[in-house]
């Protein structure tokens, strides 16, 4: 159901602008829909969300509801649809009728049930008739979001993410000037992930490269500034499935708990501090520590990592794949200093094998 009526305090500061209200939409898309947008000569952009609405009423938004709304975005395949429900949305003086020119004028608020049992929450300003796009300036706060929602998204990248639960909150800042996000922290629990390889090639050296020209492109970028003061893994797994070689192999890391603390892409933030716990192949127990500092260059970090004894046997299908042999017993472990400093690497890895009984 749609209302639109005049807005009558704006009325009281001289100006003639309207409510929109829309109680109980129900709104589905799916992949195919974004695909057909995507070859349609007029962009998002240019058609605009305000000037639709506007199309059906004489008079300027100033005042936008949403009530109990229900949103579906369907993927192909066999993947559950995302879903957010019981979603609250208001944004006032959208028109800025009631503010000085220069602000974030527009109070903006939201709420949502996602994907059955996670929240979500939005509070905040914002500058709906900034140019070339909207200006926005919210705080942010996700609570027990499933992560296996996301599937449809990450497995394009080769990522399959099979469970976790994100929780997080902070503040956006996102205006024609530049990005600017801090986030006081995010827990993941329970995240259970791969990354899977499947081109012929040389794949740890395709995703260090890649990797690498990421973190130069976005170190001390002045439009982007991204701060976490603390970033928190319980219980996860993780894995790297190598599917181009012969035979396939998979290393993972189990009972992985990791902790990070100032995370920024700018040098005036300071250092970045991390720690790692796990278990290399369910067995090994596994520490790191690490400190980062985001250079002008690319960052420059100390890496300090130890495995040790590991049951050689879970690592079967890395020796066939590399070395075409078995174990049928032995312990591996490994010790490792790394430095990096504008670009240079300096430091060790020792590998040792012990007790191996080789078939």
């Amino acid at each position: 159901n749609l209302s639109a009526s005049v807005h009558w305090k704006a009325a009281i500061f001289g100006q003639l602008v309207a409510d929109f209200e829309i109680d109980d939409p129900t709104v589905h898309l799916d992949l195919r829909q974004f695909r057909q947008e995507a070859k349609d000569d007029v962009s998002v952009k240019e058609k605009g969300w305000q000037e639709a609405l506007q199309a059906i009423y004489p008079l300027k938004i100033n005042r936008f509801v949403i009530r109990n709304g229900d949103l579906t975005y369907a993927d192909q395949g066999r993947f559950r649809p995302l879903r957010i429900t019981q979603l609250n949305f208001l944004a006032e003086n959208i028109r800025n009728v009631e503010s000085e020119k220069g602000t974030y004028p527009s109070p903006v608020q939201a709420e949502g049930v996602v994907f059955e049992t996670g929240k979500i929450s939005l509070q905040g300003n914002a500058d709906f008739l900034a140019e070339p796009h909207v200006g926005l300036k919210v705080d942010v706060q996700l609570e027990q979001i499933a992560l296996d929602y996301f599937k449809p998204i990450t497995e394009r990248y080769n990522v399959s993410l099979r469970k976790g639960v994100l929780s997080t909150g902070g503040s956006l800042e996102y205006a024609p000037e530049g990005t600017k996000i801090s986030i006081k922290k995010i827990i993941l629990d329970n995240v259970d992930a791969d990354y899977t390889h499947k081109a012929a090639g040389a794949p740890a050296k395709k995703i260090t490269e890649k990797a690498g020209e990421t973190a130069r492109k976005h170190s001390n970028e002045p439009t982007l500034e991204l701060k976490v003061d603390q970033l928190e893994v319980r219980n996860g797994q993780v894995g790297y499935v190598n599917q181009a070689a012969d035979p396939a192999y998979r290393v993972f890391f189990t009972n992985t708990a990791l902790q990070i603390e100032n995370f920024s892409n700018h040098l005036k933030d300071g250092v970045m501090r991390g720690r790692v716990q796990a278990k290399f192949m369910g067995s090994g127990p596994t520490q790191l520590e690490l400190a980062f500092r985001p250079e002008t260059q690319g960052p420059d970090f100390n890496l300090i990592a130890s495995i040790e004894n590991t049951d050689m046997r879970k690592m079967n299908d890395l020796f066939r794949a590399y070395g075409n042999f078995d174990v049928v017993g032995g312990v591996f472990s490994l010790y490792s200093e790394m430095k990096v400093r504008q670009g240079k690497i300096d430091g060790y890895v020792k590998p040792l094998f012990q007790e191996m009984d080789v078939y």
